[in-house]
């Protein structure tokens, strides 16, 4: 616990536990509890400073004397607890747009931080395409925009109407006949970065047919700085 905030935390019953928080006001500050010190720890503890910090614009989390993992970990938390579906709202709210992270050494968590910046990206690519309504997110403009996933090396399928017929997805095929989209199943796969001898998981995803859920497609997470 650093010296400043000592006092103020055993007066606010702080124990560093792990779903505490305590904001103070003079110096401000918001402490976060950790609990045990394992990934899960401290992706749950930047989770919870980014709820307790959905009014304010930008934070500074401070790191120092965290290993690279943990900084990558608290910095997933947040990132993932500040993602937020403003694109169809009226009016938007206000929430975290930037966590700027304060470490020693900037270098040596640019890795953690890179990969932890990739799955953000990915989590939050998957949550927006899940949650947008089937009006805009159509199932041509689904499969297009996985499209895109090929910069990143990944190879996308894309099989359409016939395609589906020869594999006899009936299914897909009855939901998207009442639909003037026709329907689309697209085929993810990536083969990793090891050569022959790496793994190629494959995953699915489809869009048969304009749907009635509602929600949103979101913003980024919030960026951070190295």
């Amino acid at each position: 616990m650093p010296a400043p905030f000592a006092a103020a935390a055993r007066a606010g019953g702080f124990t560093g536990a792990a779903g505490q928080s305590l904001r103070l006001a003079d110096p401000p500050a918001l402490l976060v509890g950790i609990g045990a010190p394992t990934a899960a720890g401290f992706e749950a503890a930047g989770a919870l400073a980014a709820s307790c910090l959905a009014h304010d614009s930008r934070a500074t989390l401070d790191a120092r004397g965290r290993a690279p993992w943990a900084v990558a970990a608290l910095a997933t938390g947040a990132g993932t607890r500040a993602h937020r579906t403003d694109h169809l709202r009226s009016a938007p709210k206000a929430g975290l747009d930037r966590l700027d992270l304060w470490v020693e050494d900037p270098g040596s968590c640019a890795p953690a931080l890179r990969r932890a910046e990739a799955a953000l990206a990915g989590a939050s690519l998957a949550r927006t395409l899940a949650a947008e309504p089937g009006n805009i997110l159509t199932p041509r403009t689904f499969a297009r925009r996985l499209r895109a996933l090929e910069e990143d090396g990944i190879t996308v399928r894309v099989h359409g109407r016939d395609a589906l017929h020869r594999m006899g997805a009936g299914g897909l095929l009855a939901v998207g006949s009442g639909s003037a989209e026709p329907p689309r199943l697209v085929v993810l796969r990536w083969k990793g970065r090891g050569g022959k001898g790496a793994a190629a998981p494959s995953s699915s995803s489809e869009r048969a047919s304009p749907s009635t859920r509602g929600a949103s497609p979101s913003s980024r997470p919030p960026a951070w700085r190295r």
